[in-house]
């Protein structure tokens, strides 16, 4: 939930707190001897710190609460002015990147427009904030990769034009060459400063200065003729520009810095098309800035269901229907769109899952995708994704999970991310119980709003192990878990099963054959018990990297394998470390024997380990349980190829 827009008069007061301390700084510093562009780098940097803790830390005063409800991609207002969802992004087929120099005064503000660039066209543009610590330095290290194809915009007197430019360059050079394909373009770092005349000035200043002569780049002045589209233009000196162009004859109107730069790639033959939308964005934000940032149909009227107001209507149904979460379904499904399609299943899945920070108590969200890499075992789905960018340290509570597929059915998280959230964190941080997962099927670049369903994330993942949950391996105290075990006394339990499986945990490996056998304190093993009364047990095998082991029940594989095509089926299963606590298979065994299928499984029990009450004791103790087969992998995604969404953005 986000902070509320702070009201005018506070805004006014911690403007005026603000510049009081910004002068009790500025004497502190003199008096440390500080003076001159020491003391302004100094001063800048300290500014900028505060402007981005004020953005990461909560809404405590009026100025924080101001900034905290912005949107951190369009820097607009989250809930009623964000621009996201209309600035599409482009993709360019000249091999051109934007280093966009921003200044610190610029940064974060509503009304600027280069923010749009790297909205846009994300993979071939990078901000620096002018003020920020090492932001010269990293820009400098960017521009050091290849200084012959530098480039900087900047409509100075003695400034090149795109043809002497290309004059300029190596004899070798594609860019030189007119008949070059695109594709073979060495790469075109273009750097375009953005702030009002007199802050780019002082920054292009400050780059003639401190960059090396072999590294700064030749500055490229253009020759705009249409006024400028950008809002302060439109207010106040576009006219005026035009007036004395037309007087002067030689000198260029004023244009922004999107404009700027999608002259450049228009000068350097990009298509027409990509640099109208680059413009067209500039329009956007405009109409954002004045609290109009949607398209309506002529006749206020929707002509069709994919009309704006006909979708407009469709949010506003979600919204009062799913009330908290439908922003986070909706920030879940931008990123959806938004992302390119993973490289195997071309299948998109987005999260966001809301939390509270323990510092300010403020609500959050952070938002993840599911990333494919060419093999099968190194993917990542998007729940964990967006859990592996929390910042543990700053967590009181997390919430809820939202999710959102390509697939026109909602479908449910897979086994390693229930895993993953039922077990990576302690029930104060992530309570099961009471954890939601909102699940949502998608309509081409929309949330299908009528498919919604909320679930308990312990319905989806019960019998987390007993001792594991939110702990440490390194941390446990093997005694003690050995004296908590409590002798079965369940009569379907399969005795000679579990001493099988609990000796071959035990049982020690070839160090040298698996040395990272021994970075792994807690050795587990699996148990199967066929129809024709057969046992078969396993180990686990432990990769150096944690990822790459393989799961004790997976060893069984071309065991269970041989067992079925014998017309055997699978009775019991049982998974146990070597203290000799019995856990229900991990998320990898769990989606193996589900997916055998019905006939292989069906009735099949699992034997484990779970807190309960044990003579009159305090519920420590831990005592067998069984579950089936069945009820241990509940709500398995459930699609046909007909229900995929594949071509539907």
């Amino acid at each position: 939930m986000s902070s509320p827009p702070a009201p005018p008069q506070r805004v006014k007061d911690a403007t005026k707190q603000q510049r009081l301390r910004q002068k009790e700084l500025v004497t502190k510093l003199k008096k440390e001897g500080l003076s001159g562009e020491q003391l302004h780098d100094e001063l800048t940097a300290a500014i900028v710190d505060a402007k981005r803790d004020d953005m990461k830390v909560g809404a405590a005063r009026a100025a924080r609460a101001a900034r905290a409800h912005k949107c951190e991609r369009c820097w607009h207002d989250k809930s009623s002015r964000c621009i996201c969802a209309s600035v599409p992004q482009v993709e360019t087929k000249l091999q051109a990147k934007a280093l966009i120099v921003i200044h610190y005064k610029e940064w974060y503000s509503a009304g600027d427009d280069a923010k749009l660039i790297k909205m846009m066209t994300p993979n071939n543009a990078d901000v620096f904030v002018f003020g920020m610590r090492g932001e010269m330095d990293r820009l400098r290290k960017e521009l050091e990769i290849d200084p012959q194809h530098n480039v900087i915009l900047w409509p100075a007197d003695d400034a090149l034009t795109i043809d002497t430019w290309k004059d300029a360059l190596p004899e070798t050079s594609s860019w030189k060459q007119k008949s070059s394909s695109p594709q073979t373009q060495p790469l075109l770092r273009v750097v375009v400063l953005d702030g009002v005349y007199q802050h780019a000035r002082h920054m292009f200043k400050y780059l003639k200065t401190h960059l090396h002569p072999d590294v700064f780049p030749p500055f490229v002045a253009l020759k705009p003729e249409d006024i400028s589209v950008y809002h302060r233009a439109q207010k106040k000196y576009g006219e005026s520009d035009r007036e004395r162009c037309e007087k002067k004859g030689d000198e260029g109107i004023r244009i922004c810095t999107v404009e700027a730069y999608a002259l450049l790639l228009k000068s350097l033959g990009e298509d027409e098309e990509t640099t109208k939308a680059m413009v067209k964005a500039v329009v956007t934000n405009n109409e954002a800035l004045k609290g109009d940032i949607s398209v309506r149909p002529e006749s206020g009227k929707a002509s069709s269901a994919s009309s704006g107001a006909a979708k407009r209507r469709r949010q506003k149904e979600g919204e009062r229907v799913h009330g908290r979460h439908f922003r986070q379904l909706n920030e879940a499904n931008y990123h959806r769109i938004k992302s390119p399609k993973p490289a195997l299943s071309s299948f998109n899945v987005a999260a966001t899952i809301r939390y509270i920070e323990a510092r300010s108590g403020a609500e959050r969200t952070v938002t993840g995708v599911n990333s494919e890499p060419c093999s099968l075992s190194g993917s990542i789905c998007a729940e964990r994704a967006a859990l592996a960018n929390l910042r543990e340290d700053d967590i009181k509570e997390i919430n809820s999970v939202s999710i959102v597929s390509d697939s026109v059915k909602p479908i449910t998280p897979g086994l390693l991310c229930r895993e993953y959230m039922s077990s990576r964190f302690s029930r104060q941080v992530l309570d099961p119980q009471k954890f939601d997962v909102v699940l949502a099927g998608s309509k081409g670049e929309e949330v299908d709003w009528d498919s919604v369903i909320v679930m308990k994330l312990a319905e989806l993942f019960p019998a987390v192990p007993v001792h594991l949950r939110g702990r440490r391996v390194a941390d446990l105290d093997f005694d003690e878990l050995r004296g908590l075990i409590c002798k079965p006394c369940l009569p379907e339990f399969d005795e000679e099963l579990y001493e099988k499986t609990l000796a071959k945990a035990k049982s020690k490996i070839n160090s040298a054959q698996h040395p990272s056998e021994q970075y792994f304190r807690l050795s587990f093993a699996a148990g199967i018990r066929f129809s024709d009364e057969e046992c078969a047990v396993a180990r686990q095998y432990v990769g150096l990297e944690y990822g790459t082991s393989v799961d004790p029940i997976a060893a069984l594989a071309v065991k269970i394998e041989e067992k079925l095509e014998g017309e055997c089926v699978i009775k019991a299963v049982i998974v146990v470390d070597e203290l000799g606590v019995a856990v229900a298979p991990f998320a990898v065994g769990r989606a193996f024997l589900s997916e055998l299928g019905k006939e292989a499984t069906e009735g099949c029990m699992v034997f484990y380990h779970a807190k309960g009450k044990k003579d009159g004791g305090e519920g420590n103790k831990f005592e067998m349980k069984v579950i089936t087969l069945d009820d241990l992998v509940p709500g398995l995604p459930e699609f046909d190829v007909g229900d995929l969404n594949l071509n539907g953005h």
